[in-house]
């Protein structure tokens, strides 16, 4: 297993994007504190490629991620377009990651939930790659869900964007082993996510490629004495969703909405959640012990218990993280 002693530290914009003045006050802590790089998760007020091309205009020419932008709302040839333009509108490097969704969503919007989400990541990917121009990385012969589209974009450079791919499961991991250049895990405990980036290392040795680069999106929350309960409340949302659940089992970890208290515990426990003010650099270490080549943190909770962005990022770089 690979092991990066110091992991790039970044944070996420936790909420879908409303308001640039909060997301401006993550911005400044990457273009002038200790963060490189300002992630972006899927939003569906304002679309999070557009609010990375407004704080280009603003001037924040900074490192972003889309951790991750879901594949039912795209298509193969809008997504190849958005990393061109990304890739003409700064050099700086983009991580553009995609991930399957839950079958809800996927059901939703095209009638039906993938009945193989490994496949349609797989097909998505290699869509993509191919009207980039790169080499396609696992394209099926016969596509099931998205075909190659043909049509090419032309004079692109786009080394600049890494297309990552969101992975839960080792299933999906291999995907991303065999046809992403990034492996983008939410959530997923040290334990974990070390199972994980050995099936992408594992997948790329069998296509003959690079292992894609990982980086793994950690809540934080502040100590307070309901951290145990805060810690829960981090991540109830993802916490709701079957695929979660079943990660979270499956890697030892007490689940329980009638016991947040206790589930906050095994959660802080496993370092899936850290503390900020509580050995964060012992926590981050763990993530670079399992593979991760990038920590991005998740201060939704320490949001909520700050009620602003903006004293939450000040909680952040007041000293917790030096």
């Amino acid at each position: 297993m690979k092991e990066k002693t110091t992991p790039d530290l970044s944070v996420v914009y936790p909420m879908s994007v409303d308001k640039m003045a909060n997301v401006m006050s993550m911005a400044d802590a990457v273009r002038h504190g200790p963060f490189h790089r300002l992630w972006f998760g899927q939003s569906l007020m304002v679309d999070p490629v557009a609010a990375m091309h407004w704080l280009l205009g603003a001037g924040y020419d900074i490192p972003f991620g889309l951790g991750v932008g879901l594949i039912p709302v795209r298509t193969p040839f809008e997504t190849a377009l958005a990393i061109s333009t990304l890739a003409r509108m700064t050099d700086q490097r983009i991580t553009y990651g995609l991930g399957v969704s839950e079958p809800l969503m996927v059901g939703a919007l095209h009638g039906d939930p993938y009945a193989s989400p490994t496949r349609a990541a797989t097909e998505f990917i290699g869509a993509v790659r191919a009207v980039l121009g790169r080499e396609p990385g696992g394209q099926l012969e016969r596509p099931e869900y998205y075909h190659d589209p043909v049509l090419r974009l032309t004079d692109v450079a786009t080394d600049s964007v890494e297309i990552g791919l969101g992975a839960l499961s080792p299933k999906l991991a291999t995907v991303a082993g065999a046809s992403a250049d990034a492996l983008i895990p939410w959530m997923t405990p040290p334990y974990r996510l070390a199972q994980l980036v050995d099936k992408a290392a594992a997948a790329a040795d069998d296509a003959g490629r690079p292992a894609p680069r990982t980086a793994v999106c950690v809540p934080i929350i502040a100590d307070s004495k309901e951290w145990a309960t805060d810690a829960f409340k981090a991540c109830a949302l993802h916490g709701s969703r079957d695929h979660y659940r079943k990660m979270f089992v499956e890697s030892g970890i007490t689940w329980d909405p009638d016991s947040p208290h206790r589930t906050g515990e095994s959660l802080v426990e496993a370092n899936l959640v850290l503390v900020a003010g509580r050995d964060l650099a012992e926590g981050v270490a763990a993530y670079a012990a399992a593979g991760a080549d990038e920590v991005f943190l998740n201060p939704f909770g320490i949001i909520r218990r700050t009620g602003s962005v903006d004293r939450a990022m000040a909680l952040l770089e007041g000293g917790v993280l030096k």
